[in-house]
């Protein structure tokens, strides 16, 4: 090489800088490519406005293969047609200022598929040229959440202001930033004036330090809040409100937001008031009539002793038979009455809710033998087979209430010899299962042959005051107490009760009743509750007892039945109108046992009877005094034997239950 053609210094070292100039812009080059391909979704736009690079995410955000498919292209061939207007504008902006704020907009991928992106852009120099560096966020699928949240926020607005309730939404603080309509139309009230804490305006003002004291405590535990309490309407009248909030939660369990319900419950209210009123009216009316008919019955009772007890005496003496025939029959009418009576009792005790059952030990096939004993007279007189049919492995003794069940037996049995009319009356009873507490569950099956029960009228057996039909009623007679009676203390026994019929071919009713068993020598040694007595020339006669009873009764014809019965059996007796006689006739002294009738004029038995113990404890002694009331329930009997009195002995009296108490005093008073 001639010295001529070598380069000269100057121009070697403008090469160098050239070449090292390049390697820069390429090294520049290199790390600008990392950074944008590091970035999301990133194109670059050089000064003839088209597409000159895009970054991996680009491609596919534009949905291309390889980058061909994309550079080159104008940035508007991936721009909705309806952002084209918009994103020119924001081209021409940012050249001129150098920079912009971010926006959103749609592209169109190469699919056809429209994306929703944010997008940010700053201007750049491309070779001395201005260039646009345009960088994108796919916020697609955060626009549909929001679009749903939005669509679900208008759908809860619109039903929450459509709703009756006072509606709203606090934030995590409690405090409130949104009302429903109703709530501005219920309390007059304006959005700014509700701002915040104003809600606390509508407030009664002395309810509204509780109402602050348990705001506060849900917001700082996240409990939900319930309360009533009264908010101020438009017209200034304060109504109660059944108020309810609960924490709305986010992933975390944290409570980012509370909402609150506020219902009016003044028509609520309104009618618990009113039924409240009906409730207790409908319970006055119930005690009006209980006590109607316990004084009714009470009022029929105790003429009902001088009947009873007249025809028992006359009945004592020498009648034809034609005469004894048809005492009998007003002896069975007068019984048929207390039957009556004792039901219409039963009908106030099921309502007051004072039936009680008794437990004690007693032979339940001396209870079904007495039940048949009672209905064979009836039987007869139809021309009817009444007859037992007890398995062999019934138990001895059961613990229960004899009395309540063959009132249910002969309730069952009475009925079944009422309607039919020939044929038989079968009453049975046998074990049923063993109940896993040791109960033995005893099977009552009450047979006939009668008229039989329509399938459609059973459910009307067992209701109170309840006949078949009219002809019924008008030939077999009742009031229709009986089974429903029946039902109700079965129920109370903790059994069950039941019918099958045909008509035409007669009914089977039966119980099912869980009893204890008890040891058979029981019910002999506690003694098991008197029933029907029997025949009156059953008593001794011309024997002499030394013992004076004192018989106080204000009722003359109770007095002379009970003189002459009293005589009948050997003992004197001497009479006192009212609980003043009674007092002074027992100071004299000389009597062994009172009959104390309860309801007198002047003093009564309670009265009477709480001065002679009051004088006993001073002086000493005891004088037996046994009660004699028409009042029949549970606590009559309780406050007689409070007040004093050593037994009770309920109207109509039952002589062989006198003689029997009467008796029982005073061989416990020779110990």
């Amino acid at each position: 090489m001639s010295p001529a053609s070598k380069p000269s210094p100057t121009a070697a070292t403008a090469q160098a800088r050239q070449v090292q100039s390049q390697k820069n812009l390429e090294e520049s080059e290199a790390r600008f490519r990392t950074v944008v391909d590091s970035v999301q979704v990133a194109i670059f736009i050089n000064h003839q406005g088209n597409i000159a690079y895009a970054n991996p995410a680009a491609l596919t955000l534009f949905g291309a293969v390889d980058a061909d498919q994309v550079l080159g292209r104008s940035p508007f061939d991936f721009v909705h047609p309806d952002g084209h207007a918009v994103m020119q504008e924001r081209i021409e902006r940012l050249l001129r200022e150098g920079s912009i704020e971010p926006n959103e907009n749609r592209i169109r991928r190469l699919s056809g598929e429209v994306r929703e992106v944010e997008v940010a852009a700053l201007r750049i120099e491309d070779h001395g040229e201005p260039a646009i560096m345009v960088m994108m966020h796919d916020i697609t699928e955060r626009k549909k959440g929001e679009a749903a949240l939005k669509e679900s926020e208008e759908l809860f607005r619109t039903l929450a202001d459509a709703i009756p309730q006072l509606c709203w939404m606090a934030n995590g603080d409690g405090w409130i930033f949104w009302y429903n309509k109703r709530w501005y139309e219920y309390t007059g009230t304006t959005p700014e004036q509700m701002a915040g804490w104003g809600w606390q305006s509508v407030h009664d003002p002395q309810a509204l330090p509780e109402v602050m004291t348990r705001w506060q405590e849900s917001i700082a535990s996240g409990e939900t809040f319930d309360m009533v309490f009264p908010l101020r309407g438009a017209d200034g009248v304060f109504r109660p409100f059944l108020t309810r909030i609960l924490p709305v939660r986010d992933a975390q369990g944290k409570v980012t937001r509370w909402f609150g319900s506020n219902t009016d419950i003044t028509e609520q209210r309104d009618r618990e008031a009113q039924l409240h009123e009906a409730k207790l009216a409908a319970e006055a009316a119930t005690r009006a009539k209980s006590r109607f008919l316990a004084n009714m019955s009470h009022e029929l009772r105790t003429p009902m002793t001088g009947v009873l007890g007249m025809l028992d005496l006359v009945l004592l003496g020498k009648l034809e038979d034609e005469q004894r025939e048809q005492l009998a029959m007003a002896q069975n009418s007068a019984k048929s009455l207390l039957r009556i009576l004792n039901d219409i009792l039963d009908l106030t005790k099921i309502e007051s809710g004072k039936l009680s059952i008794d437990r004690y030990p007693f032979s339940v096939r001396g209870c079904l033998e007495h039940t048949l004993h009672l209905l064979l007279p009836v039987a007869r007189s139809k021309g009817l087979e009444l007859r037992l049919e007890l398995a062999d492995t019934l138990p001895e003794t059961l613990l229960g209430d004899q009395v309540r069940l063959s009132q249910v037996l002969t309730n069952l049995a009475g009925n079944a010899l009422k309607f039919t009319e020939k044929g038989s009356v079968v009453l049975a009873a046998s074990c049923g299962a063993r109940l896993p507490d040791g109960r033995q569950e005893i099977l009552f099956r009450v047979t006939d042959t009668g008229i039989g029960i329509p399938e459609g009228k059973r459910d009307l057996l067992f209701m109170e005051f309840s006949q078949l039909d009219d002809s019924h009623t008008r030939r077999y007679g009742g009031m229709g107490l009986g089974l429903a009676i029946s039902k109700e203390i079965v129920g109370r026994m903790g059994g069950k009760i039941g019918c099958e019929s045909r008509v035409g071919e007669g009914s089977t009713f039966f119980c099912s009743i869980p009893f204890e068993i008890a040891a058979a020598a029981a019910a002999a040694a506690d003694g098991e509750p008197a029933g029907e007595p029997g025949p009156l020339d059953a008593l001794p006669g011309g024997q002499t007892v030394k013992a004076r009873i004192l018989v106080v009764e204000d009722d003359p014809i109770i007095c002379a039945m009970l003189q002459k019965l009293l005589r009948m059996s050997g003992y004197q007796s001497e009479l006192a109108g009212n609980g003043i006689q009674a007092l002074g006739l027992w100071r004299k002294g000389g009597f062994d046992v009172i009959l104390m009738d309860v309801q007198m004029p002047g003093m009564d038995g309670f009265e009477a009877t709480a001065a002679i113990r009051r004088e006993e404890a001073e002086q000493g002694g005891h004088i037996p005094i046994i009660a004699m009331t028409a009042h029949t329930l549970k606590e009559d009997e309780q406050r007689c034997l409070e007040a004093g009195m050593d037994r009770y002995l309920p109207k109509p009296i039952n002589f062989f239950q006198c003689r029997s108490m009467i008796a029982e005093l005073l061989e416990a008073k020779a110990k």
